[in-house]
């Protein structure tokens, strides 16, 4: 997948605040996104589903982290605000 411009520290901080919110460890959430299985998360099924179908979605993918909200999620986590 194309990072589009992101920083290995800003994927690093997308990759653990995304894990804390789902309650997983980044590693298995940084498997889980490589190879698209979701059953390691410990999701309802409904969700495990949602996000499976997300995962396989690369222009998905691309489009969200294009996102300004995304941008500005990265931003925060990463401490570089602009003032």
């Amino acid at each position: 997948m194309s990072t589009n411009g992101l920083t290995p520290g800003q994927l690093e901080a997308l990759l653990q605040f995304a894990a804390q919110k789902l309650g997983v460890s980044p590693e298995q959430l940084a498997k889980t996104v490589q190879t698209g299985d979701s059953s390691e998360l410990g999701l309802p099924p409904d969700k495990a589903d949602k996000l499976a179908g997300f995962l396989n979605n690369r222009s998905a993918l691309e489009q969200l982290l294009r996102s300004p909200q995304a941008q500005q999620l990265l931003q925060q986590l990463t401490g570089k605000q602009g003032e």
